[in-house]
């Protein structure tokens, strides 16, 4: 659900969120990947998890 006053934002947004993925992720893994696999599928795990917590937190303005 966007903000319905600020739909340019928000698409702004998801587009930066996206674009940035796109870039961290596989800079991380080729950070991590000298680790082993495991470190890299636990990383990443880790990341979501964070990720899941912190999407709780993300309301309009004036929603419950």
């Amino acid at each position: 659900m966007m903000a319905p006053d600020k739909k340019g934002a928000a698409n702004s947004a998801v587009n930066f969120g996206s674009g940035l993925g796109n870039f961290v992720g596989p800079a991380l893994v080729s950070v991590l990947a000298g680790f082993g696999t495991g470190v890299v599928m636990y990383t990443m795990a880790g990341l979501y998890l964070f990720s899941g917590i912190l999407v709780q937190f993300l309301k309009v303005p004036g929603e419950k």
